[in-house]
């Protein structure tokens, strides 16, 4: 009896947790080198909330910042400086509904995006891409970013050039 209290207190919490708790973490990050000075950068992620839609960005932009329907990136060498040489463009993808410019999640449901950032870099460093600021909406009203403490796992290992 004491081990099916205890069971039914664990579930109890657990269900009580997880209906408000938020997802959001990196999943898979990638370079790859398409030709001498083209390359493709990818960073996925997932977002979803048990109880509240969730809005996020299609549109990037490259540059530090804030903004609050873009994802902001930037690319750095290995001497951990930014990268202004080069052209890039990027967009997030993903399979969610597009409404007003941005990826709508319904509330208890997890969608996958990726971040594609196409960069031809004109120098010999080696570069990362870093997200430098994700912005998210709850119910299309509080306006919210991940943390730069949250944001350090949303970069791509070194590609050599």
């Amino acid at each position: 009896m004491k081990n099916i209290t205890y069971l039914a207190l664990l579930c109890l919490v657990f269900l009580a947790t997880s209906s408000t708790s938020l997802a959001y973490f990196t999943t898979n990050q990638s370079a790859v080198r398409v030709t001498d000075t083209t390359s493709i950068f990818m960073i996925e992620y997932k977002f979803g909330h048990g109880s509240y839609e969730i809005r996020m960005p299609v549109l990037t932009e490259r540059k530090n910042g804030v903004s609050d329907n873009k994802v902001l990136y930037n690319f750095y060498n290995e001497d951990n400086e930014v990268l202004d040489a080069g052209n890039a463009t990027g967009i997030v993808l993903s399979d969610a509904e597009v409404l007003d410019g941005m990826y709508v999640i319904p509330k208890g449901k997890s969608k996958t995006l990726t971040l594609l950032v196409i960069f031809e870099n004109q120098t010999p460093d080696d570069v990362r891409l870093q997200v430098e600021y994700l912005p998210f909406q709850f119910n299309n009203t509080q306006h919210l970013r991940l943390n730069p403490s949250e944001l350090q796992y949303y970069t791509t290992p070194f590609l050599k050039f």
